[in-house]
């Protein structure tokens, strides 16, 4: 299912712009999402199987939590993006952050119902049901 992000993007993630072994700046963008099968970890590997300079168009067939596109993203690697997943309920979620408003209903009831637990195990009991 194509999500049909693409440039210019109206998801832009935030960038934690600190790292913890050398202390210098530099950008990583990271996905909103701890994906099973992430590829952050891997990412400076993969991104050396990029080809060398600018491209058209990045895609990304089985998105999932999109760290190769924040990647690309961040080195502004192509003039196009698309990403793509075959999870309807994964799909559904970047389209919503695509979108301000929503994505903004989304954080309210994300914290809505943080802000309903006691504690962090009963959090995890909840979603663990």
């Amino acid at each position: 299912m194509n999500l049909g992000i693409h440039t210019p993007a109206t998801f832009t993630p935030e960038a934690d712009t600190s790292t913890p072994d050398s202390g210098k700046k530099s950008a990583i963008y990271r996905s909103p999402l701890r994906y099973p099968g992430g590829k952050q970890k891997a990412i400076e590997k993969i991104s050396k199987a990029f080809p060398r300079g600018r491209v058209k168009e990045f895609r990304e067939p089985l998105a999932g939590g999109a760290s190769v596109y924040f990647h690309a993203r961040k080195e502004d690697f192509a003039d196009a993006y698309w990403i793509n997943d075959a999870f309807k309920e994964l799909v559904s979620f970047w389209k919503t952050v695509q979108n301000h408003a929503s994505c903004n209903r989304l954080i309210d009831e994300l914290e809505s119902l943080r802000n309903s637990f006691q504690s962090p195990e009963e959090i995890k009991d909840y979603f663990l049901k």
